[in-house]
């Protein structure tokens, strides 16, 4: 898969890069169609900000103001980089910095076709990726510097020769003067006993989100016009986003769920969701196998994202009293660091995980019980028989398999709040999806829903396998595959017999 994603067109692009702007296109539709702009008033802004510092949660109140305010910088400043300050900076000496600003500040596409528009937009953030891809190397080689000198302070010299050894490798029996950062082999060093401290820093390097990374290009920008001696143009700057933001009623918080919509748009996107996920189930497996044994950096979490969500939850609170909003604050800290009974993994997902693991386990039981017990019944001498309902057992679990896992990731992804809100929301929802996976289980390998007649039986067989729609092919397929003979024609075999 990945040698046929690198195969080029003539125009240039490879298959990967079509199956990229595909994937892109329906990611960036997807959340602009299930989430909102999430501006919320001045004024509300502040009355939350007041309730936590009522409430003792003063430099936590701080530390929000301040990141909200530099997303407003990160969303108002851009458009005022005009290209002369550009310039400016590039004759100056900053090449780089200009480079990456004439991207940050590259116009969005205005062309009136809308796929035309679609794909040079996800061109442009193709760019802009990379650009913060490099920036954010750049970063972590900075970090990384100074984490050495943070161990050689230390005086944990011995730790700093162990990872100066992985870092800066010998090739022909000299080794290297630039650091070549190994995130496994470093993180597999600092495993080790007493190394957990070191460990977290080292980690910490990898989790700059690309918010943080543009905001740390508009602090240059600062730097770069001081050193032009400029500083008025940078002044200008910082009034037009005060002037921006003082003209509106509202603060900009980026963007959040949109609830109803999500969920509509999840109850139609997971039928095929799924059905991808088992046709790429045999490589996720083995990569998700290999994963476990193989580290992999994290990855930042854009901030404002989470403040945003925290503001629009407190805001709710803001009428409890004092004492209840401080308990209710605190409680919700205590829940974020529970580790022991709060799982961080989707309650979709560990259903899913369950019931994978509960076909896999007792599957063969399944066959071995109907093989069994058509042996006792003929005295050992149906062994073809007994055989044959041992095939049918394995593929209806597998369809069985296959029905849960859709109906699972399709209820209780889409209504997740029902789910989680209560014992009785969750029984609705497991109950609903595992009454509908039955019935299309039995549905897909020809079976009864309900109690029925051998005539019934027989009819509704005649049904399903005669034919020539696709219907009745997949039923011929399935017959083909488990060997199974209809009742009629079961009868008749007795009766010769």
């Amino acid at each position: 898969l990945r040698g046929m994603k690198k195969i080029k067109f003539k125009n240039g692009h490879s298959i990967g890069d079509i199956f990229g702007y595909f994937s892109k296109g329906y990611e960036k539709i997807y959340d602009y169609i299930t989430s909102k702009k999430n501006h919320m008033l001045k004024t509300d802004v502040q009355k939350v900000k007041e309730k936590l510092e009522k409430c003792g949660f003063r430099a936590l109140a701080l530390n929000y103001e301040k990141v909200i305010m530099d997303y407003q910088n990160l969303v108002y400043m851009p458009k005022h980089i005009s290209k002369e300050i550009i310039e400016l900076i590039r004759r100056n000496g900053n090449k780089t910095l200009a480079d990456h600003l004439e991207i940050l500040t590259a116009p969005k596409s205005e062309s009136k076709n809308a796929l035309k528009r679609l794909i040079e937009n996800l061109k442009a953030e193709k760019i802009e990726n990379e650009m913060l891809s490099d920036l954010k190397k750049d970063v972590i080689k900075y970090k990384f510097g100074v984490f050495k000198q943070y161990l050689k302070h230390t005086k944990n010299l011995n730790l700093l020769r162990d990872i100066e050894q992985i870092t800066r490798p010998k090739v022909n029996g000299v080794r290297v003067n630039t650091d070549i950062i190994d995130y496994d082999k470093i993180k597999k060093l600092l495993s080790g006993k007493g190394n957990e401290k070191y460990r977290e820093i080292f980690e910490r390097m990898y989790m700059a989100d690309d918010n943080t990374l543009k905001q740390g290009l508009l602090s240059q920008v600062k730097k770069a016009l001081k050193s032009a001696k400029r500083e008025d143009l940078w002044s200008e700057l910082e009034q037009k986003v005060k002037d921006d933001i003082s003209s509106k009623e509202y603060l900009d918080l980026g963007r959040i769920k949109n609830p109803v919509l999500k969920g509509v748009v999840d109850f139609c996107s997971e039928p095929v969701k799924c059905i991808w996920w088992f046709a790429t189930l045999p490589y996720k497996g083995v990569s998700n196998l290999l994963g476990a044994f193989t580290a992999k950096p994290g990855k930042g979490a854009k901030d404002i994202d989470a403040v945003s969500q925290v503001m629009n939850s407190l805001f709710k609170k803001v009428s409890m009293n004092d004492k209840d909003f401080t308990d209710m604050f605190n409680e919700k800290v205590v829940k974020g660091f529970n580790y022991m009974t709060m799982s961080k993994v989707l309650n979709s997902d560990l259903s899913a995980l369950a019931t994978m693991a509960s076909l896999f386990t007792t599957i063969s039981f399944r066959m071995t019980d109907h093989y069994n017990m058509v042996m006792v019944k003929s005295d050992g001498k149906a062994e073809d028989e007994a055989n044959q309902k041992s095939k049918e057992r394995f593929v209806q679990e597998i369809s069985r398999f296959f029905w849960q896992q859709l109906f699972i990731k399709l209820f209780n992804n889409t209504f997740a709040d029902l789910y989680n809100s209560s014992l009785v929301g969750a029984s609705m929802v497991n109950a609903t999806d595992t009454t509908i996976s039955e019935i299309c289980t039995r549905k897909a390998v020809g079976l009864p829903v309900m109690p029925s007649t051998k005539e019934d039986i027989i009819q509704l067989e005649k049904d399903n396998l005669s034919g020539d729609g696709l219907k009745s092919k997949f039923f011929r397929f399935m017959s083909k595959l488990t060997g199974k003979k209809i009742l009629s024609e079961r009868n008749e075999k007795k009766k010769a017999a």
